[in-house]
């Protein structure tokens, strides 16, 4: 399964939803979604915009999470 790590990248700046938004570019619906890791589809093109943001790799927007059988799940 993929998990955000949005929320906490903000929480460390103590910068918003808006504050992403102005400084990207991207849709707000798609940063909120994001934020709340409700999101299925994101762009690679947003996914660069906001690793340059926060100065971090794409782990540090979004990461793999194992199920307890070891595996990712495959209906996410």
């Amino acid at each position: 399964m993929i998990k955000s790590q949005l929320a906490i990248r903000m929480a460390e700046r103590r910068i918003k939803i808006i504050d992403v938004v102005r400084a990207t570019d991207i849709d707000r619906s798609t940063v909120t979604k994001l934020y709340h890791d409700k999101l299925k589809h994101l762009d690679l093109g947003a996914l660069h915009k906001l690793c340059l943001l926060f100065g971090c790799n794409v782990e540090g927007i979004i990461r793999f999470e194992t199920d307890e059988k070891g595996k990712g799940d495959d209906n996410a």
